[in-house]
């Protein structure tokens, strides 16, 4: 989803980005598509997840439709592994369901025709993949044939989205992507993320050490705390304080003005890149533990163009994610994020990115 806030402006003329953006995902479920069965199933959970959340009967049905042709297009092609995640989207009062597909199949080597809407190789329920772009609210497909990929996949992955307010308004100056998933899928993730946005944006991304309820604690404490009336400098120093108070964390921040004037600081394990002009600069991050002993490194600055793409991630994600990831930029910030949380992501930590586009 595309946040929806305008910045205001303070009477010396800098501007103060002054909604706090309460934007998660969370995961409803993944399955393993292998059998006709299978899609039953799927379709079953669809209609009773869908209808808890309040979405409307012709929006279910779209749901569902969509997810028999992932479905089915998986079985097809995608060489027997493959899988497709349901995910819950809550930005403010607005709220969505994501559908993530991957497989490791051989990919499809025109994207363009097979996104041609009623175009089907193989005769598949919803008429073809570009069905989608019109049952959808947003759909993407990112693909890769297995003499072509530059990443340590090849196959497809398609993302849709459903917002249960068809009439839902969004405008046009941030593009979000944002992936968090717990150790052992339990309740409680001590990677989390604070963003205000408006005609600026400023955001923290933090990974508490360790995981489970403790990390968690750490982390809410700092969404808390965070607030859009104070400058980057401001909301790090008061995590930093909250942080000393507990086992510490790994932070990774940044801020960029209208102008797209960008600086970032923080320290710990995290990985924070910027792409734009086809060219990757990685942002450095001071060493050590939040809220104990590291190097304070002074914010940088950089201009972020138009179509410049940010990512951070925690060390939940193996550190070799910016691998091919140039190739990747022009996809959608939040097919990315789940891109990355999935191929790049490690089963034995909390794992988060978050991929942002200054539109």
């Amino acid at each position: 989803m595309r946040p929806s806030a305008p910045g205001a402006a303070e009477p010396n003329g800098h501007e103060v980005v002054t909604r706090l953006l309460g934007y998660d995902v969370r995961l409803l479920f993944e399955q393993a598509l292998l059998a006709e069965s299978d899609l039953i199933r799927l379709q079953a959970r669809l209609f009773a997840v869908a209808s808890r959340l309040g979405f409307r009967e012709d929006r279910i049905e779209r749901l569902r439709l969509v997810a028999a042709e992932l479905a089915t297009n998986q079985s097809k092609y995608g060489g027997g592994r493959g899988l497709l995640q349901a995910w819950e989207v809550r930005l403010g009062a607005r709220m969505a369901i994501d559908l993530f597909a991957i497989d490791y199949g051989v990919g499809i080597a025109n994207l363009g025709m097979a996104l041609r809407d009623g175009y089907s190789s193989g005769g598949t329920l919803g008429k073809g993949l570009g069905a989608a772009t019109r049952l959808a609210s947003r759909f993407a497909v990112l693909t890769r044939t297995a003499s072509s990929a530059q990443v340590p996949w090849h196959g497809t992955a398609a993302w849709a989205r459903f917002e249960a307010d068809a009439g839902a308004g969004a405008d046009d100056l941030w593009d979000l992507g944002l992936y968090r998933r717990s150790y052992q899928d339990a309740r409680e993730n001590g990677d989390g993320f604070a963003l205000c946005v408006g005609t600026g944006i400023q955001t923290v991304h933090l990974d508490a050490l360790g995981h489970g309820r403790e990390a968690a604690a750490l982390t809410d404490a700092a969404r808390g705390t965070f607030s859009c009336a104070r400058s980057l400098a401001e909301n790090l120093a008061a995590i930093e304080r909250l942080a000393a108070l507990r086992r510490g964390a790994a932070v990774c921040a940044y801020a960029c003005d209208a102008s797209g004037a960008l600086t970032w600081s923080g320290a710990g394990d995290m990985q924070a890149c910027l792409l734009q002009n086809n060219t990757r600069v990685s942002l450095g991050l001071g060493r050590g533990v939040y809220g104990h002993v590291h190097g304070h490194l002074p914010t940088k600055g950089l201009e972020w163009v138009s179509g410049g793409l940010l990512v951070t991630a925690s060390d939940g994600l193996r550190s070799s994610w910016p691998q091919g990831l140039a190739e990747l930029a022009g996809h959608p910030p939040q097919l990315l994020a789940y891109f990355l949380g999935q191929v790049w992501g490690r089963t034995n930590d909390d794992r988060s990115c978050l991929v942002v586009r200054r539109v």
